[in-house]
């Protein structure tokens, strides 16, 4: 189960990294926490291009994810962010993959990210 205050960071906006390992060097992507949708135990994130992180969690679907937001009251003071252990994988198939594609005609697939554990970093 999530805490209130990672729902709450996500209510509000900032940007969301994700970062997987490489062959040679970590790859990043970014997105905004408005267009995540959160559930219980994952994650969901409309997919535009993010080729790259594709091939990428083909051969290793661990990620980190970090997330903030500059209007979240955080540990010492304004401005809360964690950091998202979990596995991802990207679909362009199933229910949860048309309700995003509804709601971002851009989407050519979702990341889904099944959450392992966070904590709390700022």
């Amino acid at each position: 189960m999530l805490s209130e205050k990672l729902k709450l960071v996500f209510q509000n906006e900032g940007v969301v990294t994700i970062i997987a390992q490489g062959k040679d060097f970590p790859h990043a992507v970014n997105t905004w926490n408005s267009y995540v949708e959160l559930k219980d135990d994952y994650l969901i994130i409309p997919v535009a291009g993010m080729n790259t992180m594709e091939a990428i969690l083909n051969n290793n679907n661990k990620v980190l994810v970090t997330v903030g937001s500059p209007d979240v009251e955080g540990l010492h003071g304004i401005g809360a962010g964690f950091n998202i252990n979990g596995v991802a994988n990207i679909q362009s198939d199933g229910d949860e993959y048309a309700d995003v594609k509804n709601k971002f005609v851009w989407a050519r697939a979702m990341m889904k990210i099944d959450i392992n554990d966070y904590y709390q970093t700022t």
